[in-house]
């Protein structure tokens, strides 16, 4: 199967920003964009990927610098659609007739005695040989980047030991966005928070949008980026496909309107999360394709399937990485974050996306011997 891209785009989290733009009257989630990179498959075996907004056209596979850390050093396992689950809504009670059971929504709450428990251990891996990150005093003492308003993974990249991506549907925009203001942002995991095992969360949580998920929401913006605005296969030829007849069907189409990015240290927790956010929205959305992944185990953690240490030629973003190693190239941070210095579009942006940036997402399959 040829390899296939998607791009979505993470938004800031403040009400005055991203959040509060997509959410409405309140704080909105970090939006997401479907698009194809510009890079070759690795190879012609079944992979597909997704993207997220970024201010400028990724050079890599990840338009972001975590990215990599969440495609190459994990191993990702598929899960079937849920169409081909099967589920029964009826119980037989005699052999011509049959008794539908009603279902009933499980009742939600906010609070959660896992999500909401303390983190003893730091839930970043440790990968030995791989650059160290800021501490939040050097953040705060720069004063160059606002860290509470930039989501985890962009420049932290979250390092996660367990992830899992839930690609989703929006039925209902409304409920939706309530929801998502009053419940789910207070629980978006922010750069500042992963700086210090004291205030990570037990479980990170993102989420980003596809165009056609901001559509939905009520937002018409290309964000200057057509490649973004078009979506993935109007681009496939960049991937040296000719079509998308061996895509994974889930990738096909635009019916991808978000994902949430759940990481944390034990599946346990990460499915804790999954069942928080299932239940919080019931039948506002619809599970289109969900993807878990886990770094590889000891001595293999952080290395990826030919045996080269993952990330290691990620750069420096200025205002973040305030002592970059030596030779490691610094860049401006409009390079990967909306509406900042070096953000060669930046007068062409929407005010709401600034400090957001292009997720793009790949799964690849790859033959290693």
């Amino acid at each position: 199967m040829y390899s296939k891209l998607l791009r979505l785009l993470f938004v800031g989290l403040s009400v005055q920003s991203g959040l509060g733009a997509v959410i409405g009257d309140a704080a909105a989630a970090p939006p997401a964009t479907v698009i194809a990179t510009q890079q070759p498959p690795v190879t012609r075996n079944p992979s597909y990927t997704v993207v997220a907004p970024s201010s400028t056209r990724p050079t890599t596979t990840s338009s972001t610098k975590p990215t990599s850390t969440s495609t190459t050093s994990t191993r990702p396992i598929q899960t079937p659609p849920a169409s081909s689950i099967k589920t029964s809504s009826s119980i037989k009670t005699s052999s011509s007739s049959t008794k539908t059971t009603p279902t009933t929504q499980p009742t939600f709450t906010q609070s959660n005695p896992v999500l909401d428990g303390p983190r003893q251990t730091n839930v970043l891996a440790d990968i030995k040989g791989f650059y160290g990150l800021p501490g939040q005093d050097d953040v705060i003492r720069n004063a160059t980047l606002n860290a509470t308003d930039i989501q985890g993974d962009i420049l932290v990249g979250m390092r996660k030991k367990l992830e899992l991506f839930y690609f989703f549907h929006i039925n209902e925009p409304k409920s939706f966005k309530k929801k998502l203001h009053v419940n789910v942002v207070p629980r978006i995991t922010n750069t500042l928070q992963l700086l210090n095992v004291l205030t990570q969360p037990v479980v990170c949580l993102n989420v980003a949008f596809t165009h056609t998920g901001l559509q939905t929401l009520g937002f018409g913006t290309n964000l200057a980026d057509n490649v973004w605005f078009n979506g993935q296969e109007a681009d496939a030829w960049n991937l040296g496909d000719p079509s998308t007849t061996n895509w994974v069907p889930e990738f096909t189409g635009r019916k991808i309107d978000g994902v949430f990015l759940i990481a944390s240290d034990t599946m346990a927790n990460v499915l804790a999360m999954k069942n928080w956010l299932e239940t919080l929205f019931g039948t506002d959305i619809t599970k289109i394709y969900e993807l878990q992944g886990n770094i590889r185990p000891p001595p293999f953690e952080g290395h990826e399937m030919f045996g080269y240490l993952d990330g290691v030629g990620q750069p420096a973003v200025a205002g973040f990485n305030v002592s970059p190693v030596p030779g490691q190239q610094v860049i401006n941070a409009g390079v990967i974050l909306v509406g900042e210095p070096g953000d060669t579009l930046i007068g062409s942006r929407d005010a709401w996306a600034k400090d957001g940036s292009f997720l793009v997402f790949r799964q690849l399959k790859q033959l290693v011997p």
